[in-house]
């Protein structure tokens, strides 16, 4: 249909076959594709099918609106106005379509020479949102009406408030294309956007309140312009990622430098540290520990692992009887060193009990030594290995960081001139639109004022020379001329090609 063969169009919506809701857009497709091929008989049965289902969803409501609506305009310019109000009185007066269809009602009323049933629709229409282009052409519907009804200062009246009304809009798009123009559009419309969403499913769910909102309605709900604003968030989105990334190869120098100066402070005790021989002095003394444990096993030693009181109490009977040994043999001493001989049994008992025990936990003690020595010496071998791998690591890591950010600064570049490009790109949308909102409303304007100048001119020639008489329509066909009421491209709006469920 896109490309004009709308008889290919046609043969293969009749052998399509699908799902009801998809079967009616493939009826509505089919109907609008025999209308622009010439078959107008033929695609009423199908629009009228489709314009007549009973439904109660929203979308297909809305494409039951528009059925009616593009089998009305394929009436109207068939010239068969009778058949063409069936059709337009269908559409429902609430609905996205219903600013045409009162258009179109009462184009078929004035075809049919009953402009007073023609004010009805258009006089309703009138009170609508001026931004509406069939709106803006009931403004001048209305008096032609009026005119044609021999009520010429109604019509006047009607088109001074035209001529008026469009100029102000006029303004108003001027306003508005110059705001768009100065770069601002497309970051007010992301101002409340959530990062959190984007790509596919990313959609605008309201536009800012800002002079040109109002008339963009159109051509934000566009396909082009949506996927044109996605793409443009995501490069926002982008952006904002290098931000960060760019933030974080500066927390990565900072983490870099902190090494550095760490590493200068450090050296000095580290290389003290090397260059002492503490490890051999504790394996020395580790060494002299196992040869004495040794020792005191082999001898029997039991003394030497007790606790210190124990080891006290050892020594003092020591003493005690290197000093009996030399006292006279009397009854006295032999008391004394029998009662010595006791408490030294005593006490040797009790050592010797505990021997075994004490000597293994010495045993382990020296294992648990030989441990934290070997661990000693592996931290000895990694703080050699960094004292000479630390500055070429951080020499490495500073390279690497530098590159990744020139990566970062060369991307955010081409980043700027495609966010730059897309917004020129959806600023030209947007500006198209609004700029053929303004071209039609001068050319409204210019037939409100060639029309309300050919009234005048007729009222002073009618003064003038009051002896001619003229039939009003006859003056009419001569000197007015009508709005334009039918576009070429209002016989059937442009179908969906891919209806959305």
């Amino acid at each position: 249909m896109r490309m004009g063969r709308f008889q290919e169009a046609a043969t293969l919506l009749q052998n399509w076959r699908g799902p009801v809701d998809w079967t009616a857009y493939a009826h509505f497709n089919l109907g609008v594709a025999l209308v622009r091929d010439g078959k107008l008989g033929q695609a009423d049965a199908f629009l009228t099918q489709v314009g007549t289902m009973e439904t109660s969803r929203a979308e297909l409501l809305a494409l039951k609106d528009r059925a009616n609506l593009a089998l009305g305009f394929a009436y109207l310019q068939a010239e068969q106005p009778e058949r063409a109000l069936q059709s337009l009185e269908r559409v429902r007066l609430n609905g996205p379509y219903s600013n045409k269809a009162l258009l179109g009602t009462g184009w078929a009323r004035a075809s049919l020479g009953q402009y007073r049933e023609a004010l009805v629709p258009w006089l309703e229409l009138r009170d609508r949102n001026l931004l509406d282009a069939a709106v803006q052409e009931s403004y001048l519907a209305v008096p032609y009406a009026f005119g044609k009804l021999d009520a010429t200062a109604q019509a006047a009246e009607y088109y001074e408030q035209a001529v008026n009304s469009f100029a102000q809009e006029s303004a108003q798009l001027d306003a508005a294309i110059d705001r768009i123009r100065s770069g601002n559009m497309l970051d007010s419309l992301l101002g409340n956007a959530d990062d959190s969403r984007y790509g596919w499913f990313w959609q605008l769910r309201s536009v800012p309140d800002a002079p040109e909102s109002r008339y963009l309605y159109t051509v934000l709900a566009g396909h082009d312009f949506q996927e044109g604003l996605k793409n443009y968030r995501d490069l926002t989105y982008l952006g904002r990622t290098l931000d960060r990334w760019g933030e974080s190869m500066q927390a990565f120098r900072n983490m870099i430098d902190t090494r550095e100066r760490a590493h200068a402070e450090r050296l000095p005790r580290a290389d003290a540290l090397l260059a002492s021989d503490v490890l051999e002095r504790h394996q020395r003394a580790r060494d002299e520990l196992e040869g004495r444990l040794n020792s005191i096993e082999a001898q029997g030693d039991v003394a030497a692992l007790g606790s210190p009181e124990e080891r006290e109490q050892w020594a003092r009977i020591l003493r005690i009887e290197a000093e009996l040994a030399g006292a006279p043999n009397d009854e006295e001493t032999a008391e004394l060193r029998d009662r010595l001989r006791l408490v030294k049994g005593v006490l040797y008992f009790r050592l010797n009990e505990s021997f075994k025990a004490r000597l293994w936990r010495e045993r382990r003690t020296l294992k648990d030594l030989d441990l934290a020595l070997h661990e000693a010496q592996s931290r000895w071998i990694r703080v050699e290995r960094a004292r000479k791998s630390v500055p070429t690591n951080t020499g490495e890591f500073a390279e690497r960081i530098a590159a990744l950010q020139q990566r970062i600064d060369a991307l955010q570049i081409r980043l700027v001139e495609a966010a730059r490009k897309q917004n020129a790109y959806l600023a030209q949308l947007a500006v198209k639109e609004l700029q053929d909102q303004k071209d039609r409303l001068a050319t409204y304007q210019v037939q409100a004022r060639f029309a309300l100048a050919t009234m005048y001119d007729r009222a002073a020639n009618a003064q003038s020379t009051p002896q001619e008489t003229r039939p009003i329509q006859q003056t009419e066909e001569q000197g007015e001329t009508a709005p334009e009421s039918l576009p070429a491209n209002e016989s059937a709006p442009a179908p969906s090609e891919e209806p959305q469920q």
